[in-house]
């Protein structure tokens, strides 16, 4: 990242934050072959109970 880029980032943030906004989201994973194991996600099909 070049030094435009980092101040372009910057500015970009300090206005999310000024507003108020979210700028990240929390992700929840599951390690697959625990998934798998437990019945919850179907390689096979690629589906998970869920699709269901």
């Amino acid at each position: 990242m070049n030094e435009y880029e980092k101040k372009e980032l910057k500015t970009l943030l300090e206005t999310a934050q000024e507003n108020n906004s979210i700028i990240w989201q929390d992700v929840i994973t599951f390690h697959s072959p625990w998934v798998q194991k437990n019945g919850l996600y179907y390689s096979h099909t690629h589906k998970s109970m869920e699709n269901e």
